[in-house]
């Protein structure tokens, strides 16, 4: 499909005129190679505070040598009901009269609300929207962009700024309002945070606070260690007084130990199992192996904490906390590593633990990343079904043994969100979307929380059409990248 149309001209990126509703994503001339056709293709994205039901625009076109020739008046997109904050109208085709057309401009723009208010400029003059700078062109230290993402978001990658009535949020979206339509910051602590000074500050007393904590754990380990050298010179004094005859005892059940000691220890462990000592039981069965029946006892018997290896199915955007941005879920089978209490051969599966790590898709920057994951929660017919909790790490700890931020609390089916959960912030380690989720995505009520717990916005998501307090009704879903080379489908 990519190679049907060929791009002949392209407008610059995010084009605007001051106090508009609407901004102009992109803008390409291209030619349709099947049906001959000449189209242009416009991506809309709104800023107004009411929804919008329509937008009507005109376009001039001029030939390979400039020449105007005919474009196309009042291209309508019809029967829209788009919020702040959502783009529109990329998948649609404006098809030029004239198949000499090289390259256009945009002649007029009106634009209908869903109150049948208009706004409309006759002859537009657009300005194109500076690109946001990333955070490192100024923040070289990395501790210095750490602490500017504890202080906002952890999404944030560039430096905020404004432009005519709008704001570039730290994520890198464009907003009108005063909360971020992406990441949901606030613009005044988007703005108030970026500040060395202050960074600085912060990012000393956190390394101050951490290298205390440090400190007293090893102070605590030293003490500990204390405690437990005196223990044993005590126990060492006690031992030195009755050497004598602990020597005669021990020669004593040296000889028969190694004359009977097979039998001794079957006797033993039989014992250990009539006294409910199943621990003691299973171990001492293992050691004694092919003696008798002991093999088969030990199975009897067993009991404590084993690993076993399980393939498993494991589903959704695990890292995302706007979970119904993505109404479709990516779907794998997996290879995990599953921890298992057993007591008297007995299984307990409904406080497993599970490491298993899969590729995420990060739907705001549309890349695919391999995380690791822990589960600890029940395990039914062989597969993530019940009540548990799913552990990840965030990206300044990556490694499998460090995973300790929480990212979903709830009931899951064959590796998916199912039922009520709930999804944190990995980074913040704070309540994102209290929701009822089906195949991995919010699917009925939600209710989505700020920083501070209060309430941002609320409504329902149903195959993937969200109605909101905030937005009103919208489509939310959007396609996935494709996967590069190295990663499962």
């Amino acid at each position: 499909m990519a190679d049907r149309f060929q791009k002949l001209f392209s407008l610059e990126n995010n084009l605007y005129i001051e106090n508009a509703p609407i901004i102009i994503s992109a803008a390409a001339l291209l030619n349709d190679t099947e049906s001959g056709n000449i189209v242009v293709q416009i991506k809309l994205k709104s800023v107004s505070k009411k929804n919008i039901k329509g937008v009507k625009i005109s376009l001039h076109a001029y030939d390979v040598s400039g020449k105007e020739i005919n474009g196309v008046e009042d291209y309508q997109y019809l029967d829209l009901n788009i919020p702040n904050g959502q783009s529109f109208g990329s998948n649609k085709a404006v098809v030029m009269p004239e198949t000499t057309t090289r390259s256009f401009s945009i002649k007029s723009l009106t634009v209908i609300f869903v109150d049948s208010s208009i706004w409309e400029n006759a002859s537009p003059v657009f300005v194109a929207i500076p690109n946001a700078k990333p955070l490192n062109c100024e923040l070289e230290n990395e501790e210095l962009v750490k602490q500017y993402k504890i202080e906002t978001t952890n999404k944030a990658n560039y430096i905020p700024n404004t432009f005519l009535n709008l704001w570039t949020c730290c994520c890198g979206e464009i907003n009108s309002e005063e909360y971020c339509a992406n990441c949901g910051t606030n613009k005044n602590n988007a703005f108030s945070k970026y500040n060395i000074s202050d960074l600085t500050e912060a990012i000393n007393l956190r390394l101050d606070k951490e290298k205390e904590e440090r400190l007293e754990l090893e102070r605590k380990k030293t003490e500990e260690e204390k405690k437990k050298k005196l223990k044993k010179k005590q126990t060492i004094k006690k031992c030195l007084l009755g050497t004598t005859i602990c020597i005669g005892i021990v020669l004593l059940l040296f000889t028969v130990k190694f004359l009977f000691g097979n039998m001794i220890n079957y006797t033993l462990a039989e014992y250990y199992a009539s006294s409910q000592k199943y621990e003691d039981a299973y171990k001492m069965f293992l050691e004694l192996k092919d003696y008798k029946d002991s093999a088969q006892k030990a199975e009897e018997y067993k009991t404590g904490e084993f690993y076993e290896t399980v393939t498993i199915q494991v589903g959704c955007t695990l890292n995302k906390t706007l979970e119904y941005y993505s109404p479709r879920s990516e779907n794998i089978i997996v290879e995990a590593k599953m921890k298992v209490k057993y007591y008297k051969a007995v299984p307990d599966y409904n406080n497993v633990e599970i490491v298993f790590e899969t590729q995420d898709y990060e739907g705001y920057s549309k890349i695919w990343i391999s995380t690791y994951y822990r589960y600890i929660g029940e395990f039914k017919n062989n597969s993530i079904t019940g009540k548990g909790k799913l552990y990840t790490s965030n990206e300044f700890f990556q490694e499998a043994s460090r995973i300790a931020y929480l990212v979903y609390d709830g009931e899951f089916l064959n590796g998916m969100y199912s039922g009520d959960g709930k999804l944190y912030d990995t980074y913040k380690n704070i309540l994102r979307i209290k929701a009822t989720f089906k195949d991995g995505n919010v699917f009925g009520e939600f209710v989505n929380y700020n920083d501070d717990g209060s309430v941002w916005n609320k409504g329902t998501v149903k195959n993937g059409i969200m109605n909101s307090e905030k937005y009103g009704t919208s489509d939310e879903r959007s396609d996935y990248s494709p996967k590069p080379d190295g990663f499962d489908s």
